[in-house]
Parts: C-alpha cells; sequence; structure tokens
C-alpha cells in the first residue's frame, strides 16, 4: 500500500483454469527475445486456459530480435519474437506454491496465477504478495491451523497474521515517547474482492483476530454478535455467492491509550443496493432478513405482521423470462439464523417493542409489494386505484406503518401539489403508481438498515473517541485494481 502504516488484504477468486477470450495466433512479432532452448516458458492460452507452460525448443541467436519456438505441453507449438510483458513468460525455478509471492524468481501473472492455484487445490487459500493477501475461495470449511489470537499466525499466510500486523504496528506506535513517533498509531485493513471472492468470512476472521487479540470481554463479544445482524440485514444470495454482502461497511475498532483492551467499536455502511429490495435475477435472493422471517417466526408472529409463509411475496420471487411460475427460495438454514439474528438483536438492545417495530418494517414491505394496481377511466384520464385482490395487503401494510388505509392508498394513487395557494390533485396511473410503491418499499427498507446501524452503533461505542488508537476494518467492493 501507499499509505504508511495501513496494512491491507486484497481477497480476489481467480485460477489459472478459467473460460477466457484471448487472442492468441501461431506467430506474433514483438520487440525482442531472451530465451534459449530447453527454457521453461509460459505462453499465452487458447479459448479454456489463460496461460499454458511450455518449453523452448528454438531460439535465435540475434537476441534483439529473434524468433522464439514453444511447444506447449498440451502439444501445442508457438512461435513469437515478444519476451517479457506479453506473449511470452519466463517460468522461473519451476516451483509453485510459495508462501509469499514475493520470493518468487519472477512475478508475473501466470507465475502468480499457478502458485494460487497450487496452493488453493492443497487446501491453502491464503497467500502473500507482500503486504496484500489474496485469497482464494475455497467454496468448503476448512480445518483451522491455529486459534484466533495466537501470535504464531504470524508465520502464516492467513487473515489472522494481517490482524496481527496492524495490531502490533499500533501498538509499537503507541510505546514509542511522543517526540519519536513519526507516523499515527491508527491502522486501516482493506477487505475487498468482487462478488464471491470470500469479503465477509475474512472479514469476520480479521476481527476475531483482534477481539480474542484484545482479551475479549462484553464488549468484543458484541462486536462479533452483530455479524448476523449485518448478514440478515445487507446480505443476499447472488449466483455466485450465497451469503454476499450488498453493502460496503467499514468498522472501526477503539483501543485504550496503551491498545490494550477495546473500549469502544463504531460500523459505518456505504452503497445499500436498494434496487434488490424489490427486484433481483433467477438464481438469487432478496435481503435473508425476510425469508429468515418468514421461515423462523412463530405462526402468531406471523399472523401479527399478516404474514403466511405459503404466501408468494413478489418482492422475494426472482425475475424470469421463462414460462415456469417463479417460486420464493428458502435455505436449510433460515429458521436457524433467524434465531441468530433475534438473539443477536436482543445482545444490542433490540427487544420488546423495538424488536416488533423491526418486524412491522419487514412485514409492511412484504404486504407493500404484493399490492396491484387496476387502472379505471375518468373524465381527467386513467386513474389508478388498488385491485380488490389487493385489499388485504394494503390493510396489512397500513395497519402495520400504523396509517390509513385510504391514505395510503391516496400516497400511490394521486399526487397534490399547491399552486397559487390552492391544492390541486392529480390522478396517477398504475404503472406510475407502482413505481412510487416500489421507492416506498426501498426507502422503508434502507430506514429499517440504517437505523439497525445506528443502535448496533449506540449499543458499542461506549468509550469511543476519534482521540483513541483505532483499527479500522474496510469491506468493500470495487477495490480489486488500485490504478
Amino acid at each position: 500500500m501507499a499509505v504508511s502504516r495501513m496494512n491491507s488484504m486484497h481477497s480476489m477468486a481467480q485460477s489459472i483454469f478459467t473460460d477466457n477470450e484471448t487472442a492468441g495466433g501461431d506467430i506474433v512479432y514483438f520487440e525482442k527475445a531472451k530465451f534459449s532452448a530447453g527454457d521453461i516458458v509460459w505462453v499465452r492460452g487458447d479459448k479454456k486456459t489463460i496461460w499454458d507452460r511450455g518449453t523452448v525448443f528454438a531460439a535465435g541467436d540475434d537476441q534483439t530480435d529473434a524468433m522464439v519456438a514453444v511447444r506447449t505441453e498440451n502439444g501445442r507449438e508457438f512461435l513469437t519474437r515478444k519476451a517479457y510483458g506479453g506473449e511470452l513468460m519466463p517460468e522461473g525455478d519451476g516451483k509453485a506454491g510459495y508462501k509469499d509471492m514475493t520470493a518468487m524468481r519472477y512475478v508475473n501473472e501466470p507465475q502468480i496465477l499457478e502458485n494460487l492455484r497450487v496452493r488453493s487445490l492443497g487446501d491453502k487459500p491464503y497467500t502473500f504478495l507482500g503486504p496484500v493477501l489474496v485469497a482464494v475461495n475455497p467454496l468448503k470449511p476448512l480445518k483451522a491451523e491455529l486459534e484466533a489470537g495466537d501470535r504464531k499466525c504470524m508465520t502464516l499466510a492467513h487473515p489472522y497474521a494481517v490482524a496481527e500486523l496492524a495490531y502490533q504496528q499500533m501498538t509499537f506506535v503507541l510505546r514509542r515517547p511522543d517526540e519519536a513517533a513519526e507516523s499515527p498509531a491508527n491502522q486501516t485493513i482493506i477487505v475487498s474482492g468482487e462478488s464471491g471472492a470470500g469479503k465477509t468470512v475474512s472479514s469476520k476472521m480479521v476481527l476475531a483476530h483482534l477481539v480474542a487479540r484484545s482479551g475479549g470481554g462484553d464488549l468484543a463479544k458484541a462486536m462479533l454478535s452483530s455479524n448476523p445482524i449485518m448478514e440478515a440485514f445487507g446480505n443476499a444470495t447472488t449466483l455466485r455467492n450465497p451469503n454476499s454482502s450488498r453493502f460496503g461497511k467499514l468498522l472501526k475498532v477503539h483501543y485504550n491509550k496503551e491498545g490494550e483492551a477495546i473500549v469502544g467499536a463504531s460500523m459505518g455502511t456505504y452503497l445499500l443496493e436498494r434496487s434488490r429490495i424489490t427486484s433481483h435475477e433467477l438464481g438469487e435472493r432478496n435481503y435473508h432478513s425476510f425469508y429468515q422471517l418468514l421461515a423462523g417466526a412463530e405462526a402468531g408472529l406471523l399472523s401479527d405482521l399478516f404474514l403466511d409463509k405459503n404466501e408468494k411475496y413478489k418482492i422475494l420471487l426472482a425475475k424470469s423470462k421463462a414460462k415456469k411460475e417463479p417460486t420464493v427460495t428458502f435455505h436449510d438454514d433460515d429458521a436457524a439464523n433467524y434465531k441468530e439474528m433475534t438473539d443477536a438483536l436482543k445482545h444490542v438492545g433490540v427487544d420488546g417493542d423495538n424488536f416488533t417495530n423491526v418486524v412491522k418494517v419487514l412485514g409492511a414491505v412484504l404486504n407493500l409489494g404484493n399490492i396491484e394496481f387496476d387502472d379505471e377511466e375518468t373524465n381527467e384520464g386513467k386513474k389508478a386505484h388498488v385491485s380488490a385482490g389487493s385489499q388485504k395487503h394494503l390493510e396489512g401494510a397500513a395497519t402495520l406503518l400504523g396509517v390509513d388505509k385510504t391514505s395510503l392508498e391516496k400516497a400511490f394513487t394521486e399526487l397534490e401539489r399547491k399552486v397559487g395557494g390552492q391544492v390541486i390533485v392529480s390522478f396517477v396511473e398504475g404503472e406510475n403508481a407502482a413505481q412510487l410503491l416500489d421507492g416506498v418499499c426501498k426507502a422503508l427498507y434502507s430506514r429499517l438498515f440504517n437505523w439497525t446501524v445506528n443502535t448496533i452503533n449506540l449499543h458499542l461505542n461506549k468509550q469511543g473517541g476519534d482521540d483513541l488508537p483505532t483499527i479500522g476494518v474496510l469491506d468493500i467492493f470495487g477495490f480489486e485494481t488500485f490504478a
């Protein structure tokens, strides 16, 4: 990282054997060649691979403009004039599986991918590249090599090691005399990558190590207990990841002035995917909280929320052009995760009326999503009204939100404008009314999400402050390339 005393962990999921279109060719002209017969090299792959390993079987003597002939392991012959940086790369010492790839003789794209491939096949998903920890999601549980908080983690390529380095750098600066300290004690760990790369799990590992390293305590445990809440309200199933974070999160862990104990924490969130609240693609899901409520809540509570587990709620149905009727996709662990989520909410003070209000908003959004509009012709044009089959959902949503049923319907079907001191009412067509309803659903859920985050912060930030040493963990997509 270019920033002083900032540690970074960069999550990535990419293997050398991926289906990637490359512009190959039997003869390509480039600048220079620096290879001899017998050298092991990498050449650009065909449509099935990114790079192929091969052997130079002929090379010209002219080192400024020599032809190089390569035969790959799969029998393809490759003739080129290019050396480093394009179609041909040196293979190095023939070894792979380095814990830190800066130790490799050549640090180039094919060598990095091959090293990651070898380590991931050996159930070693983490690999350092200098200060950056690259993670290849194993997509399966792995046996822990060490417990969180163990200082021996510095010998491993692991999120624990990134967390430990940040902790050691923070405490090292704090122990120095003020006049000798050249940089602030605060540290930041960036966890980034595309969907399914393993950001959520890696962030949880970092946090678990920081909590264990500080000796635990009730406040530290409360930090860990916030994970089920944030995953319920901010995570969803995508095509690539069954538990994908659909928001960015910066968690700041505040320590006492000696850096020995956690005294507070604060969380900032960014870019919640609002579009998912009312629409998602086939094979994906809405936010977990809706499914967990329907799968895990008692029948009496569901009845109070005007919900029925067996009913098809439209915001939970995927968009599909297929003729097959879409269904709501529940996961086997939705009911268990509901209990874990409600227990975690109680731990941060969301119980009683507060909890009731949380599930009321979820129930209201589900009911609102099932409201449909019909158009009727009037002297002033088309006017939308809630269809007869949607009346029960309108009534349920109105009751849960504590508003009048008629007023709620008018909020979608009528527009009021004040002109010259007079209020002019105009009618809304059904299509526009549906768009207004979608906006209300997004606004309600987004505000519930923000309220939940603020409530967690009030519970965690007991003694936090800007003057206390801090380790920040930034979990966000979009920083795959720092260029």
